[in-house]
């Protein structure tokens, strides 16, 4: 009985024929010869490679023919190896000993790209611009992209017509909503119903996208509207925000250049202080902010580098070059400017090193040296060279009294001496020998000033302004206002006014 095991393989046969069947003239040779361009020193090898890959190779490889130094003409290596560096010639004075960076002879003059006359460059030549190369649209020589005639007509990237540009185009904006999951209107109300129960952000930005693909004349007044009927714990809130050329706001239906940016919170009130001046006063204000907000979006139009304006690119800016001012190259090493730390040709310092004296082996809290000023800027002339303590350049200050005892030695709080009732000044009425909360006159309210408003007469709890920030306005009466409250919230207020009264009065006496 014959088994599968017994039968040949389809490739066996391929084994069983004569060696000049099976490898071709040269194919042994390949198989086990070692070629040179194996060697991973060897400046022809192509580091991507693998292992496996033929090295490419240029010429007669192994007989050293086309290793011809370009530094000093001599074959058999590269110039990154040429032994002979004496023989670097500049490219600027063609001397040897140097590069052309290092050179210390002016630039030698150079013919203009443009017209081939010297004196100037290409950018500054007076002569029109001759364009020398083939077209990128049609491979034809003569004429640039610009003015070829097979270019395709314009792309608009903000409504995607044809024919004009993004830049002046004030149709509505044409959003890609290829990405977004189709879903119908019901289940995609459902998913941000859901993820705002589980106050999930992510999966409500992810869910409204959906709902506004399924729903495209919903606007964000009529979901917030639905959103506050069904009680949801997520809040669209129209905030203000600060114009940008390049970026403009724009709205669920396309529209450009809505005044206020949509924002989701859980909290109809600011929760921060940076947000108190841009909420919306209460919920109507922002339903009427809503009807004109949107999402920032790239304006997808080409702002110029040179002059700052809109509708083309430096390159083509027909303004006056501006210069531009760069930044100083500082050695974080020793200190100097002109190159970088990777130049540097002093010796590393370590870095764990003590601020004051420089030092290595302990930090600046437990050095015992002077901390040294020859860095160090005077906070009062703005010198160099000495601490503000130690300026020369100081005027003469009125010295400090006790306002108890008189004494330039100290402060009334470090005073030692009883106190002076004659020295006592009273914040209520203003006479002396005794303090505020000793004095037998009636409290002056108009010396108060409320931390609210500014205004003097009254303090926080009895102001009528509202708080910044918030739908803190209610309709109607106060449920919890009666005579008897007001009375005991007046007597409140007059007690903590005290005790704050006796602890300025005991910090200064």
């Amino acid at each position: 009985m014959s088994s599968v095991w017994d039968a040949p393989a389809s490739g066996d046969a391929e084994w069983d024929k004569q060696d000049g069947d099976s490898l071709k003239t040269g194919d042994a040779e390949a198989w086990t010869s070692t070629s040179p361009g194996k060697d991973s020193n060897d400046e022809n090898v192509n580091p991507h490679a693998s292992e496996y890959e033929a090295p490419a190779t240029y010429g007669d490889y192994g007989d050293n023919q086309d290793l011809t130094c370009r530094n000093c003409g001599e074959t058999g290596h590269f110039a990154r190896r040429c032994p002979n560096e004496d023989t670097q010639k500049c490219l600027n004075c063609d001397e040897p000993g140097h590069s052309k960076a290092d050179c210390p002879n002016p630039a030698k003059p150079r013919a203009c790209f443009n017209c081939g006359e010297e004196g100037h460059n290409k950018v500054d030549c007076p002569k029109p611009r001759v364009f020398k190369g083939a077209c990128r649209i049609c491979a034809q020589e003569g004429h640039p992209a610009s003015a070829c005639p097979e270019k395709p007509a314009d792309i608009c990237n903000n409504c995607g017509g044809e024919g004009h540009l993004a830049f002046g185009c004030t149709e509505n904006r044409k959003f890609d909503l290829n990405h977004i999951v189709d879903k119908v209107p019901d289940e995609a109300w459902a998913m941000m119903k859901q993820a705002s129960d589980e106050r999930d952000m992510d999966d409500f930005r992810e869910a409204i996208q959906i709902y506004t693909k399924a729903m495209p004349e919903a606007t964000y007044v009529d979901i917030e509207k639905r959103m506050r009927e069904e009680e949801f714990k997520i809040f669209l809130i129209a905030l203000e925000k600060d114009r940008e050329d390049t970026i403009s706001l724009i709205d669920l239906q396309g529209r450009l250049d809505r005044e206020f940016a949509v924002g989701y919170y859980f909290s109809d009130k600011a929760m921060r202080a940076n947000l108190e001046q841009r909420w919306p006063r209460d919920a109507d204000d922002n339903l009427e902010r809503l009807a004109n907000a949107g999402l920032p979006y790239d304006r997808k139009v080409m702002k110029c580098h040179n002059c700052g304006e809109l509708g083309h690119g430096s390159r083509a800016c027909k303004q006056e070059r501006v210069a531009v001012e760069r930044h100083e190259v500082k050695c974080s090493n020793c200190g100097t400017v002109g190159h970088r730390l990777r130049d540097c040709t002093e010796g590393r310092r370590s870095k764990p090193g003590c601020r004051k004296c420089g030092g290595e082996g302990h930090e600046a809290r437990g050095c015992t040296e002077p901390r040294s000023a020859e860095d160090i800027e005077c906070r009062r002339c703005n010198g160099a060279g000495h601490f503000a303590k130690d300026c020369p350049n100081q005027t003469e200050r009125t010295p400090r009294t006790c306002r108890n005892c008189g004494s330039e030695d100290h402060i009334a709080r470090d005073c030692d001496q009883p106190t002076n009732p004659d020295a006592m000044v009273c914040r209520n009425c203003e006479n002396t020998g005794h303090v505020a909360r000793d004095c037998p006159e009636p409290k002056d309210w108009s010396k108060v000033k409320c931390n609210r408003c500014g205004e003097m007469g009254h303090t926080v709890k009895r102001c009528d302004q509202p708080e910044e920030g918030g739908f803190d306005e209610v309709s109607g009466e106060d449920p919890f206002s009666s005579p008897a409250v007001d009375a005991k919230a007046d007597k409140s207020q007059d007690d903590e006014v005290e005790k704050v009264r006796q602890r300025m009065d005991n910090q200064f006496w």
